[in-house]
C-alpha cells in the first residue's frame, strides 16, 4: 500500500504498520460464535458463545439494551485465563421484556483492558404470566412464595447469579402458596422461576 502525502520517506522506500510477532501483540480472545436465542414461552433469553483461544481473559460481561444506546448488566461469567482450545459458555437472561433486545459481550483482561463484541439481535414474546411475589426479601433463611393458582402442576426454580440452577421445588396443581430454603446458600442475587404449563414468572431475590 502506497501512502498519499508522506514526504519524509526518500528514495521510494516503503513501511508497513503491523507487527510480525504475534506473541508480543495478540488479541485477548477469538470468538467464534455469539448468539442470543428467545426461549419459546418463557420470557427469557439465551447467550452463547464460543472462544477458539484466550490470553489472560478474567471474565465476560454479558450486557443487553433495546436501542443499541443504553446497555444494561445481565450477568458476569468467568474466562479461563489462558487457552487454546475450544470454550462454550451460557448465561440466561430471565428478566427480559416483550420486543426487540439486543446483546453483546464486554471481555475484560486480568489487567482490567476491556474489549467489546458485537452486538446480536432477537425477539422475545411472552405469554400471560402467573404473578408472583416472594417475602422477605432480602431473606436469611426460608423464602415464602406465593402465585397465583394454576390449572397444571408446576415448579419452582432458583438460579444464582452465574446461571446455574440451585434449588428446585415441586408444586401441585391448585397450590397458590409454598417455602424455598435459602439458608444453606451463600449471599448474593438469585433469581426465582415459576414455570407452570409453559407459563412463566420470574423476580429477583436476595439471600442477606
Amino acid at each position: 500500500y502506497q501512502f498519499t502525502g508522506v514526504t519524509a520517506l526518500t528514495n521510494g522506500r516503503r513501511f508497513t504498520l503491523g507487527t510480525v510477532d504475534r506473541s508480543n501483540t495478540p488479541l485477548p480472545i477469538t470468538l467464534l460464535d455469539l448468539k442470543a436465542e428467545a426461549l419459546a414461552d418463557a420470557c427469557a433469553v439465551n447467550i452463547r458463545w464460543t472462544t477458539a483461544t484466550e490470553l489472560d481473559n478474567e471474565l465476560f460481561v454479558v450486557e443487553r439494551s433495546t436501542d443499541l444506546n443504553a446497555w444494561a448488566t445481565v450477568g458476569e461469567l468467568p474466562g479461563v485465563g489462558t487457552s487454546n482450545t475450544v470454550r462454550d459458555y451460557s448465561l440466561p437472561d430471565r428478566e427480559t421484556i416483550p420486543g426487540d433486545l439486543y446483546y453483546r459481550l464486554r471481555q475484560v483482561d486480568i489487567d482490567g483492558t476491556m474489549t467489546l463484541s458485537d452486538a446480536v439481535h432477537t425477539h422475545v414474546a411472552c405469554r400471560d404470566e402467573p404473578g408472583m411475589e416472594a417475602y422477605p426479601n432480602p431473606t436469611t433463611g426460608q423464602l415464602q412464595v406465593q402465585w397465583r393458582s394454576a390449572d397444571t402442576a408446576g415448579r419452582l426454580v432458583l438460579v444464582d447469579a452465574m446461571g446455574r440452577t440451585v434449588r428446585i421445588v415441586s408444586v401441585g396443581r391448585d397450590m397458590e402458596r409454598t417455602a424455598v430454603a435459602m439458608e444453606d446458600l451463600p449471599p448474593g442475587l438469585y433469581h426465582l422461576l415459576a414455570e407452570f404449563g409453559g407459563h412463566v414468572a420470574s423476580l429477583t431475590v436476595v439471600r442477606s
